[in-house]
């Protein structure tokens, strides 16, 4: 899956020797870039949800079909106002993860927790965004691809779901 909205690249450094002085980091900032990096794909996530939303809601209020506009369809509008659920729950979790942060508190289960459920929320979203906005959203020449292959990627950068739900569970146990 290619996410062109992200730049990746690998470097292979064989056989560089660096003094121990030259070394840049150590624990405390591998700490710091884990727990940044969570928050901002969890910002990332409910800012490219709340985006895609609010294109598949104009979409839907404008494409006609059947005679009607097919936002007028029940069906379409629950669909939409479930995922506008999950996205407010996603950045209320998310509100609680940088306040926690921000107090220097040990964050990890708020910022997994963001992060899993903003994660969640825009691959849901995005998934459904592409059937919502019918045959065109299926095609290169719309957007909807590259929200769901963003919200894909999101999912698994730094750490799957699965991942950030051991340790909620096992914050939870200790």
């Amino acid at each position: 899956m290619v996410d062109v909205t992200r730049s990746f690249g690998k470097l292979r450094l064989d056989a560089l020797q660096l003094p121990a002085g030259r070394v840049l980091g150590g624990p405390q900032l591998e700490h710091a870039i884990a727990c940044h990096g969570t928050l901002a794909i969890a910002a990332d996530s409910t800012g490219g949800a709340d985006t895609i939303l609010a294109l598949t809601v104009e979409y839907l209020k404008t494409r006609e079909q059947f005679g009607r506009l097919i936002g007028s369809f029940q069906a379409l509008k629950h669909r939409c106002a479930d995922h506008k659920m999950a996205l407010v729950a996603a950045e209320a979790i998310l509100d609680d993860a940088v306040s926690s942060t921000a107090a220097d508190q040990e964050a990890w289960p708020d910022l997994s927790a963001a992060k899993v459920a903003a994660s969640e929320a825009y691959a849901a979203l995005a998934q459904d965004a592409v059937q919502l906005h019918g045959g065109i959203g299926f095609t290169w020449e719309h957007v909807c691809h590259l929200f769901l292959k963003r919200a894909k990627l999101n999912q698994s950068l730094f750490g799957s779901t699965g991942w950030h739900l051991d340790q909620i569970g096992r914050q939870l146990a200790a």
